[in-house]
């Protein structure tokens, strides 16, 4: 169920995405969307591509947000 970027099937994912996002009236919504979009488009390449991304989002804003409170 790959797809690929060079494909009808990609096409229509980003027109729709693209219309989605910018009916949508504020940007916190905009964001969920692309988010969302980006994790659909993630689980069609592998099923555990989005789980992988989320824990290493997760990992990154926690150090982040460590290092942010860290004083150097």
């Amino acid at each position: 169920m790959e797809m690929p970027i060079l494909s009808l099937k990609f096409v229509a994912f980003v027109l729709i995405t693209l219309a989605v996002y910018y009916i949508l009236p504020s940007r916190r919504w905009q964001n969920l969307i692309l988010l969302a979009a980006s994790y659909y488009f993630y689980w069609t390449w592998f099923w555990f591509y989005p789980i992988m991304l989320f824990v290493l989002s997760a990992m990154n804003f926690g150090l982040g947000h460590w290092l942010c409170k860290t004083k150097a």
